[in-house]
This record gives C-alpha cells, structure tokens and sequence, in this order.
C-alpha cells in the first residue's frame, strides 16, 4: 500500500547519505551503511531479487570496502 512512499524515502535517504560522502563526512558512511540495508530488505520483502538486484550487492559491497576503509580518515564534524 505505501510501498512507492517507502522507497522514495530510501532513495532519499540514499542521496543523502552520498552528499555526506562527496563532503567525505563520517555521517555519509554510516548513512550509505544504513541504507545498503534498508534497501535490501525492502526488495526482499516485496520479492523485487533479479540481477540488478544481485549487481547492485556487489556494486554496494565493493564500495562499503573502500569506504569503511576510509572511515577513519573521515570527518566527524556534521
């Protein structure tokens, strides 16, 4: 019923998360963290898993490694 008002919410919260880490903001990462997940387990729920699905895992993951990597690095200032 509020599935497309979800979703633009994690995709809001996504684009967020990536202005945080263009401004290399510890905050952006955990932000891309949280909404790795949140992105998964909504197309989960609504059983949307096909090879974009799997591409954007392996994508996402790729990019967590780097930066988490990098968190330390980060600024903590908001």
């Amino acid at each position: 019923m509020f599935t497309p008002a979800i979703y633009g919410a994690i995709i809001a919260f996504q684009f967020i998360s990536f202005v945080g880490l263009w401004h290399f903001k510890q905050w952006g990462a955990l932000g891309f963290l949280i909404a790795f997940f949140c992105k998964i387990y909504f197309n989960v729920i609504i059983n949307n898993v096909g090879p974009l699905f799997y591409t954007y895992i392996f994508i996402s993951l790729f990019s967590l490694f780097f930066i988490l990597k990098n968190y330390r690095k980060m600024s903590t200032e908001f």
